[in-house]
């Protein structure tokens, strides 16, 4: 890729100073390394000249000014601005980048643009000013696709934040997918109160303020998600959308319990989606659908999976429309129901950057309207690579 080897070795980012997260026994209580932390994860990422050991440093980012605090090692945001009396500074948005096995230079482009395009649609609706940030979540070890992708995307605004977890069984024939346990690492970043973590296929087409919950009620939930279009007692949650409060106690049980279904025979998928489902079966206590204003409502579909209801952490289900799938009977039946969908969601295989035109449904058409918009607000003379008509598809993480 002409330029690639250029801009990935001399850029040197000046949006913000990459977060670690380096997730040992020694740091699981902040959720970040200390000072004069392990040469090793400075090491990796060199080419950056970033450096864990910095102490003082501080840079602005669009809107939210950021600081790195030599005594706490943790992150703040000076600004207090708030909604609805629900401060939106300790909360963010975050979504997973990978490449996969492969690492190819295409996958990188499309996931690249995937992930532009949900950050600027969520902001679209979003009331928070300044908006929240928006993390990109990825392994510490960086192929060259990744390193590029993730450089440009923290030139156009995002949080860079390097993690490593642990997979536990990992899906021999997907195996592009153990990218996924990263998600459990975010119940680690206890400085935040709240971090809504959505997967890069997604398109909001309405405001997602729901998705938070206020930090003021009592008890909090440890985790809103969704059903799965039609949830059994065997596969019922789909983690696409989870609204995440960070809390130590919650990863400190989720490490000491991330063995403790290696020789299930019946789990419901080999992966992290069926395994935060097999944790909250367990450990968790189940409400109900969330309403999108600090109550979990009773919900009588849902009681019959085998949900634990007492003694657990609390978690509760999205409405649908927070997690509408790209299908027009699924859409139809949100509608139906007198709500309006949020969040369009394409699940499995087929992703709409991988569909010619003449190919795409009405949905896929959204898509690539959001994705030129986005992609003719950028400087190009920072992003000289144009969008193909469609990527090839040999690859799909999400």
């Amino acid at each position: 890729v002409p330029g690639v080897v250029y801009n990935l070795y001399l850029y040197i980012p000046t949006v913000q100073p990459s977060l670690f997260l380096f997730l040992s026994s020694s740091n699981r209580s902040t959720g970040f390394p200390e000072k004069n932390t392990s040469t090793s994860v400075v090491s990796d990422f060199s080419r950056r000249r970033v450096s864990t050991t910095t102490s003082t440093s501080s840079t602005q980012l669009p809107n939210t000014t950021w600081s790195l605090s030599s005594s706490s090692s943790s992150i703040s945001v000076s600004d207090t601005t708030a909604i609805n009396g629900n401060p939106c500074v300790r909360e963010a948005w975050a979504t997973l980048f990978s490449t996969g096995v492969t690492a190819d230079w295409d996958t990188a482009k499309s996931y690249l643009l995937a992930t532009l395009v949900l950050r600027n649609s969520v902001q679209k609706f979003e009331r928070c000013r300044p908006h929240r940030p928006f993390f990109v979540l990825h392994n510490q070890s960086f192929s060259e696709p990744d390193r590029w992708a993730t450089m440009e995307l923290s030139k156009m605004g995002f949080v860079d934040v390097p993690l490593s977890m642990e997979v536990p069984y990992p899906n021999p024939k997907r195996p592009e997918l153990s990218i996924g346990w990263l998600k459990l690492a975010v119940w680690n970043l206890t400085t935040w109160d709240r971090i809504v973590v959505l997967d890069a296929d997604m398109l909001a087409i309405g405001p997602l303020e729901g998705a938070f919950f206020p930090a003021s009620h009592v008890p909090p939930l440890s985790l809103i998600t969704s059903p799965m279009g039609a949830p059994n007692s065997f596969r019922s949650v789909n983690i696409g959308v989870m609204s995440i409060q960070p809390s130590a106690r919650v990863f400190e049980t989720m490490l000491r319990e991330l063995h403790s279904f290696d020789h299930r025979t019946n789990k419901p998928d080999s992966q992290d989606q069926g395994w935060i489902e097999m944790f909250f079966k367990r450990w968790g206590s189940f409400g109900g659908v969330y309403d999108g204003a600090g109550s979990c409502v009773d919900a009588p579909q849902f009681m019959d999976l085998g949900f634990a209801t007492e003694d657990g952490f609390p978690w509760c289900f999205h409405r649908p429309e927070y997690n509408a799938y790209a299908d027009a009977s699924y859409i139809e039946k949100i509608r139906a129901s007198g709500a309006s969908p949020k969040l369009v969601h394409w699940p499995g295989i087929l992703k709409p950057w991988c569909l010619k035109k003449k190919q795409r449904s009405v949905f896929d058409e959204m898509w690539w309207a959001a994705a030129k918009t986005s992609w003719e607000a950028l400087d190009h003379s920072d992003h000289p690579w144009s969008i193909p008509s469609s990527f090839n598809c040999d690859l799909h993480i999400f």
